[in-house]
């Protein structure tokens, strides 16, 4: 019960923090009671039937701060990526770091000096369908699709898609992406599958 309390307590922040913050979240910030869809899962616990746990994570990086403008949030602790699970808030742990970014290949997206985020949480669903939203105000981003899930654990990854790089600015590299030019979208994977 102690557990459950702490997860509609953190909701209830999150819903006041994190979704205020843009005008995209007004039509899936829930307007009533919290339906028990999603739960917050501390640790391992043993499986429930009629349950699935999912483990969301998500690796994104952006540019340094104060490139663009003193306001932007990208490369700060004010950088958000919020999720909703039927409506309602899923709190995601990030962690941000400074990025060196060596070049892994010749069109590697993420080469280049920025700050990436880490962003995780479980949470233990009805098996079922859901719909998942995800959000990312500084990119005015919005992603929605439906996941089915049956008992077990399950992972969903949230893997970013940068923007094109203009051809102007690098001649030579067209049809390439970059982290600097923001996120374009987010594909969801769910156990290693697109959505």
């Amino acid at each position: 019960m102690k557990k459950i309390t702490h997860a509609i307590s953190s909701l209830a922040v999150f819903v006041t923090i994190g979704w205020s913050v843009h005008p995209c979240f007004a039509e899936v910030v829930p307007t009533g009671a919290y339906q028990d869809a999603a739960l917050e899962i501390a640790g391992a616990t043993k499986a429930v039937i009629g349950y699935a746990d999912l483990n969301i994570y998500s690796s994104v990086k952006t540019h340094k701060p104060g490139i663009y403008s003193s306001k932007d949030a990208h490369g700060t602790p004010d950088f958000k990526l919020l999720l909703s699970i039927d409506d309602q808030p899923v709190v995601l742990q990030g962690r941000l770091q400074k990025d060196d970014g060596e070049k892994r290949h010749l069109h590697d997206p993420e080469a280049g000096e920025g700050v990436r985020y880490h962003f995780d949480q479980k949470v233990r669903l009805k098996t079922g369908t859901h719909k998942i939203v995800v959000v990312i105000p500084e990119d005015d981003l919005k992603i929605e699709k439906e996941i089915s899930i049956s008992e077990g654990r399950h992972s969903l990854a949230l893997e970013p898609i940068y923007g094109s790089i203009p051809v102007k600015r690098q001649a030579g590299l067209f049809g390439s992406t970059s982290f600097r030019e923001g996120i374009r979208t987010i594909r969801l994977v769910l156990n290693g599958k697109p959505l």
